[in-house]
């Protein structure tokens, strides 16, 4: 069993000034677990990301910041593209075109000039362009490459679901269908994938489980369905703690929701079941280790993301995390880093973004600490506002037993410390990752025995 506690204000001495000490206990309880969800009959029309009804509304924030951003991104990457739909775009581009040109057709929008008629054309002629996918029965010997194709699976998804209805011709329909099913197939029968629980586990697992409710009277549903959700109880069960620490860091755990909030959204909307309140400890986590800035400390890859509050908004009405999602996500300028990776997602934002909640600070004085297993995590702070103090203290037991990966992504972090001060990270954790140094002896800095040493600039 894992366990972590948030340190109340009682629980704080002075430190620096004003940091904030937490004085640690520990509480065993269970892991979380998402509902379960079975395969919902063959719908008539769009529903996983938003339905028929919703539409005038959605029309009506495509003039209204901050929506207007979104709608223009999507719709100008459509726009650019129109004339070149093939596969020479590339699979990656070619799943988010279809995701954002399946949106415009569900929203009313014509192309405005070019080889498509329609959008609906367009975004199920990029489906078609795609390339098929073969799994890895050992490292490397499919065509299968799950931490991008996982994300690229799950626009395809939405695509079709948004097209539904839409009086596709039967031959395109079923080219269509038959493009997602042999890619759902390949993600569900990947070998080296189903091994290790891992954040690229999670995302396909998530994509899995958006295919099946996407496509439920597919042949392979059931199983992309069984499987997807076997990869996620895995996952949040190793990665997971009951309050919310992510053992991989908060870079990661940005990373995986990467998919699985855009699923959460799905199973709501398709089954009525809601994944939410498992995530919430985790949004929890997430603001007790936000930065002044709006941003979690750049563990792990060295880079310094927002977590995905502005699609995580809506999932929780009148919940007090709310406002101090909106703080966050207003701090960070929309520093989305490594959430944007192969996937589409000014359509989800614009989909789910709720302007209507007026941001407010997590409590300022309050210390927070995160134990999972043999992993600490401890954030001392003198207060939210941009000025303040802010220290996040990683600690690990290193069980790696390879020297020879200079990114040390295979490496658990024995200790790694972030400063914010004056409005600015100073000390980067000497972690693995692009951002962290380019020196000529980063493999000396990022080795084993160096792990303690700390980088500035």
């Amino acid at each position: 069993m894992r366990s972590s506690r948030r340190c109340p204000p009682s629980a704080s001495v002075p430190l620096a000034g004003a940091l904030l000490l937490c004085a640690l206990t520990a509480s065993a309880q269970s892991v979380p677990q998402l509902p379960p969800i079975s395969l919902p009959p063959v719908p008539s029309a769009p529903g996983m990301l938003f339905a028929p009804a919703d539409v005038p509304a959605l029309r009506a924030r495509r003039s209204r910041a901050p929506y207007d951003a979104w709608y223009n991104a999507f719709r100008s990457f459509v726009d650019a593209r129109l004339g070149r739909v093939s596969s020479a775009l590339g699979d990656d581009a070619l799943g988010r075109f279809a995701k954002a040109a399946a949106a415009l057709h569900a929203l009313g929008e014509s192309p405005p000039s070019g080889p498509f008629a329609s959008y609906r054309d367009a975004a199920a002629e990029a489906i078609i362009a795609m390339a098929d996918r073969s799994p890895n029965l050992l490292p490397g010997t499919g065509t299968l490459v799950p931490q991008y194709d996982s994300s690229t699976l799950q626009c395809m998804a939405e695509a079709y679901d948004l097209l539904r209805g839409s009086g596709l011709p039967a031959a395109t329909d079923r080219a269509v269908r038959a493009r997602i099913a042999t890619w759902a197939s390949a993600v569900a029968s990947d070998l080296p994938l189903s091994v290790n629980p891992s954040n690229i586990m999670a995302k396909a697992g998530a994509a899995l489980v958006s295919t099946a409710l996407a496509l439920p009277g597919e042949a392979g549903a059931a199983g992309w369905l069984r499987t997807g959700l076997d990869y996620l109880d895995r996952v949040l069960a190793d990665k997971l703690s009951p309050e919310g620490w992510w053992r991989e860091g908060p870079h990661y755990a940005n990373y995986t929701l990467n998919n699985l909030v855009s699923t959460a959204w799905h199973v709501r909307n398709r089954t009525g079941v809601d994944w939410f309140p498992t995530l919430r400890p985790l949004v929890r986590y997430a603001l007790d280790a936000t930065a002044p800035d709006g941003l979690l400390a750049p563990y792990e890859e060295g880079i310094a993301v927002s977590f995905p509050f502005h699609t995580l908004l809506a999932a929780y009405p009148g919940d007090p995390l709310q406002p101090e999602m909106a703080w966050a996500w207003s701090r960070s300028a929309g520093r989305l880093g490594s959430y944007l990776n192969q996937q589409q997602h000014d359509v989800t934002a614009f989909v789910f973004f709720d302007d209507g909640v007026a941001p407010q600070p997590p409590a300022s004085d309050t210390a927070a600490s995160f134990v999972a297993g043999d992993e600490n995590l401890v954030v001392l702070r003198s207060g939210r506002d941009r000025d303040a103090i802010h220290a996040s203290v990683l600690t690990a037991v290193d069980y790696s037993l390879l020297d020879v990966l200079p990114s040390r992504h295979n490496t658990r972090n024995p200790l790694d410390l972030v400063l914010y001060a004056g409005g600015h990270t100073l000390l980067p954790t000497a972690s693995g990752g692009p951002q962290i140094t380019r020196s000529a002896n980063r493999s000396v800095y990022l080795s084993p025995a160096s792990r303690q040493t700390i980088l500035v600039n």
